[in-house]
């Protein structure tokens, strides 16, 4: 099954947050009631998780949603497609 751009940039993102949580792929994993081999299998991008795993994830990782489906950060009614902008504002 092909994967679309969209579905790859999710999937980008997820491993991104994973790596800038600084959160063991084994801690998420057993957070999340799952295997390790899961988790890295998602970060990877070779599989995609249902969109209950996406919520598990983004509660363990403290990360909006919408951010991980997305790429727009809302701040106070505000939206911005650079997280990484907003972050260096604050």
């Amino acid at each position: 099954m092909k994967k679309t751009k969209k579905k790859l940039a999710i999937l980008k993102r997820l491993g991104s947050l994973i790596d800038e949580a600084h959160i063991s792929q084994a801690r998420i994993a057993r957070q999340m009631n799952t295997s390790p081999a899961l988790i890295s299998r998602w970060k990877n991008g070779s599989i995609t998780p249902s969109i209950e795993s996406y919520e598990k994830l983004c509660r363990i990782l403290n990360e909006d949603v919408d951010y991980l489906l997305t790429g727009v950060v809302k701040l106070d009614n505000i939206e911005s497609p650079d997280r990484e902008e907003m972050i260096l504002r604050q």
